[in-house]
């Protein structure tokens, strides 16, 4: 079986339900792969409320902590305010950092499961 870790990071003030772990956990055992999901450090604010920033921008700082441990951010809307996107990979060389928005449709729709199958969607990148 196949193990991957990924550092869970939620960015202060984000209204988010809760990641179901132990779902999400399940979604990969199904397909044969171990995830370990650990507590990343908090981002102190939403970084796509600042002007000119996309979350790759983040990608040199989380690439300088290894290629061992992936990431996954909890933010509350994509920088360009556009409510339909739920999620997405920034880390399009190495895969290693993904976004889910709390904020866009589909996930305040649909809560802690819309949270859970974008997370399991943008992390099997």
């Amino acid at each position: 079986m196949r193990s991957v870790t990924v550092a869970v990071h939620r960015i202060n003030g984000v209204n988010a339900p809760a990641l179901d772990e132990a779902g999400l956990r399940s979604v990969f055992a199904s397909a044969g792969i171990t995830l370990t999901l650990v507590q990343g450090s908090p981002l102190p604010s939403d970084p796509a409320v600042r002007p000119n920033f996309h979350f790759r921008n983040l990608v040199p700082e989380f690439q300088q902590q290894g290629a061992s441990t992936g990431h996954l951010i909890i933010g509350n809307r994509h920088p360009s305010n556009d409510r339909e996107i739920a999620g997405e990979l920034a880390d399009l060389a190495t895969r290693g950092l993904c976004v889910v928005y709390a904020g866009s449709r589909y996930i305040r729709d649909n809560g802690a499961l819309g949270l859970l199958q974008t997370a399991a969607h943008e992390i099997g990148h």
